[in-house]
């Protein structure tokens, strides 16, 4: 009678050794990041969010390849978001893990858009493309030169480009030639149009 008790003690024993593992068997999420060159991308915040955990998400850091790997989850529909900055984010919804399972989410991370704002006085400005207008005059000086006239010799200037309506590159011009000898027009058409043309006679070649 002493060795059926035995027995049943020791079952139970086992039972409650593996209980945790079959009952608490938890999940994973992993992958590898690219962008659309095929290089791995490190550095990326990958985060799994589902309402099955508690703390609510949890995050990993791509590797020096581009893989990733989040541990520990529990059983339940998840969210994983892909954020790296200068990239446009990535984001896979509906991913259902089940217990003691690996889900491998490979994704591929496209350049975004960047856009910044700052106020900029024109002072400061002016001051930054300082060099730029010293090698423009340097250059319309020597193009004058060269020619032997005179800026106010020359009868008409057109002016366009996105740059022609720089207030500071406009002085200069007007310091050589005058004012009433300046004109202006398709400030930005004109390069989009020199563009195109440069293409075609490339493409002719």
């Amino acid at each position: 009678m002493r060795q059926p008790a035995r027995m049943s003690a020791a079952f139970c024993a086992a039972a409650l050794l593996f209980a945790p593992t079959l009952v608490f068997a938890q999940a994973s999420i992993a992958g590898v990041v690219r962008d659309p060159s095929g290089a791995v991308l490190p550095g990326v915040t990958v985060e799994a969010a589902s309402d099955v955990l508690i703390e609510k998400a949890r995050t990993a850091v791509s590797d020096g390849t581009g893989q990733y790997r989040i541990v520990d989850l529990r059983a339940g529909v998840y969210t994983v978001t892909f954020s790296l900055q200068g990239f446009a984010t990535v984001k896979r919804d509906g991913l259902e893990l089940t217990g003691g399972l690996t889900a491998t989410v490979n994704v591929e991370m496209r350049v975004g858009s960047l856009a910044i704002r700052r106020r900029i006085e024109r002072k400061s400005f002016e001051r930054w493309i300082a060099p730029d207008l010293q090698r423009m005059a340097t250059s319309l000086d020597k193009a004058l030169a060269d020619a032997g006239v005179e800026g106010r010799q020359v009868n008409r200037v057109f002016m366009t480009g996105g740059t022609s309506r720089v207030p500071a590159v406009r002085r200069l011009f007007e310091e050589r030639f005058g004012a009433e000898r300046l004109s202006y027009g398709d400030e930005f058409i004109s390069v989009a149009n020199g563009l195109a043309v440069m293409a075609a006679e490339k493409a002719a070649a």
